[in-house]
């Protein structure tokens, strides 16, 4: 029994990581796509 618990607990705290990488991947690749977004603005207004 104890061993299931602190199984359950392992898994609790395993999937909150995951959550917090999951935010931290949206929040970089967001940053990456809107820095990548600008730049590709920024040419095309240098062009023109």
């Amino acid at each position: 029994m104890l061993y299931l618990l602190s199984f359950i607990r392992m898994i609790i705290v395993f999937s909150a990581e995951i959550v917090q990488i999951c935010h931290i991947v949206k929040r970089v690749n967001f940053t990456l796509i809107s820095a990548w977004v600008s730049s590709k603005t920024c040419d095309k207004l240098v062009i023109s």
